[in-house]
């Protein structure tokens, strides 16, 4: 396929910007979250959100569809002491570098490939209520034909995580411990995301996708409205110290423990809404039979709308990132999102990323969803780096467990100006 574009050759090598090949971190969709009013751990095992889904995490997708199944799909046995799980994505793209041949103004676009993201399955066990071992491993590109056990595409990508995690009580913390990821911003389901990265090493993410480090975390929600997380992980040696010095200019000496914590205030708004109105206290007929109140109103449900505001810090010696999210979102499935984040390393590297997102789910198995981001970095003395990605798409649940996302990108960095429409297949269970 050939057209006439107004490009760098070599900054367009970068289309498929490589994060495609990689196996993708599952994790969860903000909206659902926020447009229900429920923290990520109202479905997840995990409570920071992301990868095993609970009883009610699988229950509320597993009747989602334009085509339900005829009998009703579980992901628990053995009266809920085992829970098993998966995600699976395919990503249809066009990935390789665009070629301008010899004497001709025109390029050559990469023909479309089907690439497999992820394939990771989960695994959870809850012996007794409260306490729950549970873990996932993600299957690299190398690891079915080569036999590569542990292949992650990222540098400081685990190719496992796995945690025992404990509440004794509803109203106490939660405490987890184990190969975990720390809760560090929003943790989101798509790995192309920028607020997580570098302008200037699109290869070496900043927090690399299905990031985990050994350590614990405690987690304490006391209220509805308000959530804490605090606990810390390997610094010195581990996942995050590789990822942070995979950058040729980036660098920083790491403390033996990162520390994390984030804190969540989640208000819930309600307006309006009345309850059915008596027109008389008693309904006689010309008899004097009582058949009940006569009612002139039916009930008015009311207006609800759910907020999040919160930040998060991350830190080990020279290494520090602050997070700074919110978003705002109706039970009728609109919501708004946003969030900014600045890391800073040893010297003068600097990255400031944000993203600004809404969606909209006109019926349970569609939504239409947009986000526009900007990450930059600055370094010495040289020009800062900045990339810009805008992405529309639908996410559409044909049947329950099936989830197809068309999408148009267009991607804008100091090399090349790119537009491309992808379509994902996600499986999950």
């Amino acid at each position: 396929m050939r057209r006439a574009l107004r490009t760098s050759a070599t900054g367009a090598a970068l289309i498929g910007l490589a994060a495609w090949l990689a196996p993708g971190a599952a994790e969860a969709v903000p909206r659902f979250s926020v447009t229900a009013g429920s923290p990520c751990t109202t479905c997840h095992v995990n409570p920071t959100g992301g990868g095993l889904r609970n009883s009610i995490g699988f229950e509320s997708m597993d009747d989602v569809g334009f085509v339900k199944y005829p009998v009703p799909l579980h992901n628990a046995l053995f009266d809920d002491l085992l829970t098993l799980g998966a995600d699976v994505r395919i990503q249809m793209v066009r990935l390789g570098a665009p070629e301008i041949p010899p004497g001709e103004t025109e390029i050559v676009e990469p023909d479309i490939v089907v690439l497999p993201m992820q394939l990771q399955p989960y695994i959870g066990l809850n012996p007794m209520e409260g306490l729950w071992v549970y873990g996932s491993y993600t299957v690299g590109p190398k690891t079915i034909d080569q036999g590569e056990v542990c292949d992650p595409t990222y540098p400081g990508q685990s190719c496992f995580d796995a945690a025992v995690q404990y509440q004794p009580d509803p109203t106490l913390p939660t405490l987890r411990a184990g190969m975990i990821q720390p809760s560090v911003g929003v943790r989101r389901d798509d790995h192309t995301i920028y607020i997580r990265g570098d302008a200037a090493e699109r290869r070496a993410p900043v927090i690399a996708p299905n990031y985990a480090d050994w350590g614990a975390e405690l987690s304490y929600q006391p209220v509805s409205w308000f959530r804490s997380e605090v606990g810390g992980v390997q610094g010195s040696g581990g996942n995050l110290d590789e990822a942070i010095n995979a950058g040729a200019e980036r660098g920083a000496e790491l403390w033996p423990v990162a520390l994390n914590a984030r804190v969540m205030f989640l208000p819930q708004l309600v307006f309006g809404g009345a309850d059915a109105a008596a027109e008389d206290e008693f309904g006689d007929d010309e008899f004097g039979d009582d058949f009940g109140d006569d009612f002139d109103a039916e009930p008015v449900a009311p207006t609800v709308i759910n907020t999040w505001i919160g930040a998060s810090l991350f830190t080990s010696g020279d290494f520090t990132r602050v997070d700074g999210f919110a978003a705002v979102g109706l039970h009728g499935g609109l919501e708004l999102h946003g969030e900014v984040a600045w890391s800073t390393f040893a010297g003068d590297y600097r990255t400031f990323n944000g993203l600004f997102g809404a969606s909209w789910a006109p019926w349970a198995p569609v939504a239409v969803a947009a986000r526009f981001e900007r990450a930059r970095t600055t370094f010495g003395e040289g020009d800062p780096a900045t990339a810009l990605q805008a992405v529309l798409g639908l996410e559409i649940f044909p049947v329950p467990l099936v989830e197809i996302r068309p999408e148009y990108r267009i991607v804008k960095t100091d090399a090349y100006l790119f537009g491309q429409p992808t379509v994902q297949l996600h499986l999950f269970y």
